[in-house]
């Protein structure tokens, strides 16, 4: 279990550069796109080797979500750079989803530590309190997103409910 947890947290940060990886591949920037992963990957393979020397599985999991966490802003910010995006608003992107998620899902494996003593049903109960916990906050506190994910998700929805009729 923590090695899960300590790879999603890495996960969190490379899904947001996923976007940055699709915009390339959209605007056919292939090559710019191998240039990136050639400069990125010796990162990624020190950041795993050291890992592994020094801590073994748990050490290679830290290394793999530190790459994730630093560099990921960094390629997203390399890639959205080129169409006049400041450094601020890419680092408003990772900081404020961050925020929101840390505090929702702390509040929820606290809840859940105290409600229960197993592990599955810590889990649901982390996954359903601190994901609605994480969407009350984003429409509190950021409800252009909020509106975006939901006019997105009711689109996915529907699409599905279409194909299925």
């Amino acid at each position: 279990m923590p090695l899960v947890q300590i790879l999603s947290v890495g996960l969190a940060f490379d899904a947001v550069s996923w976007v940055a990886g699709a915009l390339m591949n959209a605007r056919g920037e292939f090559r710019r796109q191998f240039i990136y992963g050639c400069v990125f990957s010796p990162f990624f393979f020190v950041a795993v080797a050291v890992g592994g020397l020094y801590a073994s599985a748990h050490g290679v999991a830290i290394g793999v979500s530190l790459y994730y966490l630093v560099l990921s802003p960094v390629y997203s910010y390399c890639v959205f750079s080129r169409l006049d995006v400041s450094f601020r608003e890419v680092a408003e992107i990772y900081l404020s989803s961050t925020l929101f998620a840390a505090i929702a899902m702390t509040i929820a494996a606290f809840v859940a530590a105290t409600i229960s003593s197993g592990d599955l049903t810590q889990v649901v109960l982390i996954v359903c309190l601190g994901g609605g916990l994480y969407l009350a906050s984003i429409r509190l506190f950021a409800p252009a997103t909020y509106h975006q994910l939901v006019s997105r998700l009711g689109g996915v929805l529907w699409a599905k409910k279409s194909t299925s009729a």
